[in-house]
C-alpha cells in the first residue's frame, strides 16, 4: 500500500491524495472560501507531499495564490492538529477553513475552533481525510475524504496471491481516488 519516489518498481495500491485535496479544496472555494489554511505535516513523507500538490493545484485554479503563512507543518496527530489550528486561528486574519492531512488533526482543529468560540461548520470550515469512525461522529460530524479501505485491502490481497503464484498483474499500480463526504464540518464562508 503505497507509492514511492524512489526509482523502484513494484506493484502497489494507492490512494490518490493528490486528486483527494484537489476535490476538497474545489469544495470549499465553491462554498466562497479563499484563506483555505492547510494543516500539513512533513513534505518529506510521500503522501504528504501528493496531498500539498493537490491543495496547490486547486488554489492555482481559481487563481488563488497560496499563502505560505496557511501552511502549516505539525504531527499527524489530535494534538498536533489541536496546537497548529491554535496558531492559525490567534492570527490578526484567520483563515476560513482547514484542511486537514488527517481526520486527527481535523479533530484536533475543530476542538481549537471551539474553545475559541467559533462554530464550526458556520464560523469555520474544517475538513479531514480518511473517514476515520469518529469522522462521523464527531460534533459536528466531519467532512472528510474516504479512503476506501477495504477496496484496497481486497486488491492488495488479490496482487499478492498472484505474485505469490506466479501470475502477471492486470495492473502493478493502481490508484484510487477517495470519495468527498460531506458533513456538516464545512459550510459557506461566514459574512
Amino acid at each position: 500500500f503505497g507509492r514511492t519516489d524512489l526509482e523502484v518498481d513494484y506493484s502497489y495500491v494507492d490512494s490518490d491524495g493528490e486528486a483527494g485535496f484537489r476535490q476538497l479544496v474545489e469544495y470549499l472555494v465553491g462554498l466562497g472560501h479563499q484563506r483555505i489554511a492547510c494543516l500539513s505535516a512533513d513534505p518529506e513523507l510521500t503522501f504528504v507531499a501528493h496531498r500539498l500538490t493537490g491543495y496547490r493545484a486547486a488554489l492555482a485554479a481559481h487563481g488563488i495564490r497560496p499563502d505560505p503563512n496557511l501552511l502549516i507543518q505539525a504531527d499527524l496527530t489530535q494534538r498536533g492538529g489541536y496546537e497548529a489550528a491554535g496558531r492559525l486561528l490567534d492570527r490578526a486574519e484567520p483563515p476560513t477553513a482547514l484542511v486537514c492531512l488527517n481526520d486527527l488533526m481535523a479533530l484536533g482543529a475543530m476542538r481549537a475552533a471551539q474553545q475559541r468560540g467559533l462554530a464550526v461548520g458556520h464560523d469555520i470550515s474544517v475538513t479531514g481525510f480518511d473517514d476515520i469512525p469518529l469522522a462521523e461522529n464527531a460534533h459536528p460530524p466531519l467532512t472528510t475524504l474516504e479512503q476506501p479501505v477495504y477496496d484496497i485491502g481486497k486488491r492488495l490481497c488479490a496482487m499478492l496471491v498472484r505474485l505469490i503464484r506466479g501470475e502477471s498483474l492486470a495492473a502493478a499500480h493502481v490508484l484510487l481516488v477517495p470519495n468527498l463526504v460531506i458533513r456538516e464540518s464545512t459550510g459557506p464562508v461566514p459574512v
